[in-house]
C-alpha cells in the first residue's frame, strides 16, 4: 500500500526499579522530523498517505493488523529495548520478546525504519516477525541527531520518488558520509544484510490534492510552559 505511518515516542518519565520517576531526556525534535517527512511526500507529488501517531504498543499492533505497509518509528532506544509510551505519559520498554508477542501476522509490515539509538537487535526482531526490509542503527551506537535527520530526509525523498530501498539507502548513507564522515554513516544498517532490497516501497499515482491536506496528525503538542516539568506533568 502507498501508506506511511510514523510513530513518535515522547514519554515524560520512566520509572526505575525502586519506583522513583525520572524525566526522559533529551526531548526529541519531532516537529522537525514530521516536517521532513511531509516535505519528502510533498516533493514527490505522489498520492502517498502519511499519518502520525503516538508510539504505544496498542497502536503498533493496530497498524500491524491493518497491514499498513510501511512503519517509521522515532524515539529513544536503549541496548535491549525501544522506549514506547504507555498511554499515560510514562515510558514502556519494548524488547524483542514483547515485539514478537505483538506482531502475529506473517508479514506485519512491508518495511520498517527504526530511528533510534541501539536499535539493531530490535531491527532483527522485526525481521523475525516477518518484515522483509528494516533500516536501523547499529547496536553499539548512538545516533547524531543532525545526521539522522539528514539521512531520514535523503532516504524518504528517494523512496517517495520510487527509488528502490537499496538505492535510497545507499544515497542517504552517501550523503551522511560526505557531510559527517563514515563514522556516522556506518551507524545506519539495512537488514537483512544479505537480503534483496532492490524493490520499491511505493507505486503511487500523482496526487490530486496537496499532501498537507491529506496527512493525519493525532499527536498534541507539549505546552512550552511545561518544558522541564516532566515529572509534574506526569
Amino acid at each position: 500500500r502507498n501508506r506511511l505511518n510514523a510513530l513518535f515516542s515522547d514519554p515524560l518519565v520512566w520509572r526505575s526499579n525502586d519506583g522513583e520517576l525520572h524525566p526522559v531526556h533529551p526531548r526529541l525534535n519531532f516537529d522537525h522530523e514530521r516536517n521532513l517527512l511531509l516535505r519528502c511526500i510533498r516533493n514527490s507529488q505522489k498520492d502517498i498517505a502519511l499519518a502520525f501517531d503516538a508510539a504505544t504498543c496498542s497502536r503498533l499492533q493496530e497498524l500491524s493488523n491493518e497491514r499498513c505497509g510501511c512503519l517509521h518509528f522515532s524515539g529513544h532506544g536503549v541496548p535491549e529495548s525501544l522506549i514506547f509510551e504507555d498511554g499515560k505519559g510514562g515510558a514502556q520498554f519494548l524488547g524483542q520478546e514483547e515485539l514478537s508477542e505483538l506482531l502475529i501476522h506473517p508479514e506485519p509490515f512491508k518495511f520498517v525504519f527504526v530511528s533510534a539509538c541501539h536499535s539493531e537487535d530490535i531491527g532483527n526482531a522485526f525481521l523475525k516477525a516477518g518484515v522483509k526490509h528494516v533500516v536501523c542503527c547499529e547496536q553499539s551506537s548512538e545516533l547524531n541527531h543532525d545526521a539522522c535527520a539528514d539521512f531520514t530526509f535523503s532516504f524518504y525523498d528517494a523512496l517517495a520518488k520510487e527509488f528502490h530501498i537499496e538505492l535510497a539507502y545507499s544515497s542517504a548513507k552517501g550523503f551522511v558520509t560526505v557531510k559527517y564522515g563514515k563514522g556516522e554513516s556506518n551507524k545506519f544498517k539495512l537488514l537483512p544484510e544479505s537480503g534483496n532490497h532492490a524493490i520499491p516501497v511505493f507505486n503511487a499515482d500523482l496526487a490530486e490534492m496537496p499532501v498537507m491536506n491529506r496527512s493525519i496528525q493525532s499527536i498534541p503538542a507539549v505546552p512550552s510552559n511545561f518544558l522541564g516539568r516532566e515529572t509534574a506533568m506526569y
